[in-house]
């Protein structure tokens, strides 16, 4: 992908992206997916799917993504309605 964004010591992520699209239109509220997470974030508005974390991507993260996708995403959908 070219012109990804960077880190001032070239490292590239995301939130440079998001961090330009708050600069241009402040969001008003965040709101954070559990879809695994280890450590929960505590000031943000937090949507439990009840998923549990993977193990480290480095050695196959051991999931069964259609699983997850099938029986747990559809709460998304529900939830932004």
């Amino acid at each position: 992908m070219p012109d990804i964004a960077e880190t001032p010591s070239g490292v590239p992520t995301p939130a440079l992206i998001t961090r330009a699209v708050h600069n241009l239109n402040p969001f008003s509220t965040i709101e954070t997916l559990d879809l695994g997470l280890e450590i929960k974030p505590e000031q943000t508005q937090l949507h439990d799917f009840d998923i549990k974390p993977s193990e480290s991507i480095v050695t196959g993260a051991n999931i069964n993504a259609e699983e997850l996708f099938l029986l747990k995403a559809w709460r998304l959908v529900r939830a932004m309605s």
